[in-house]
């Protein structure tokens, strides 16, 4: 089921996108545990920054702060602290079910862009910047690049 979920996911982002994928044991996100996603860049492009998590009934809280650290030959090192909001102003969940009677959710967030201006590998590094040390109820992150034309 994973292998066909990857695969939806994949198609909607787009074909072009590169996107790397984590998923939790036990769905928990300790904070020792940072994630690491390298990306080769092909060619000089813009692309659009995009986070997903896929959370489950147990994940105790309405929103996620993560710091995202990014590494590449041009910009060095950049972080930026991320809040993502899965509820409304009224504290409604905003994130819409998986499937049909599943207790997946799936977030999905544009976080930024950023320009190469020559082909090279770049890493970004997340850390999960809650007050939990271990952070109960989160099943995947996947970060995508997507191009900008």
């Amino acid at each position: 089921m994973l292998r066909w979920t990857n695969f939806l996911i994949a198609f909607f982002i787009g074909c072009s996108s590169l996107c790397k994928n984590h998923s939790f044991q036990n769905n928990q996100w300790n904070y020792a545990d940072s994630l690491q996603f390298s990306f080769q860049i092909p060619q000089k492009q813009r692309y659009k920054i995009v986070l997903k998590a896929q959370l489950d009934e147990n994940y105790p809280y309405r929103n996620l702060y993560v710091l995202l650290r990014t590494i590449s030959q041009e910009q060095k090192l950049q972080s930026s602290l991320l809040n993502f909001v899965f509820v409304d102003s009224l504290g409604y969940w905003q994130i819409p079910q998986r499937f049909w009677g599943s207790s997946t959710y799936v977030f999905e967030q544009p976080i930024g862009f950023v320009q190469f201006s020559t082909p090279q590998k770049v890493q970004f590094r997340l850390i999960q910047f809650m007050r939990d040390d271990s952070l109960k109820g989160i099943k995947q992150i996947q970060l995508c690049l997507v191009p900008v034309e």
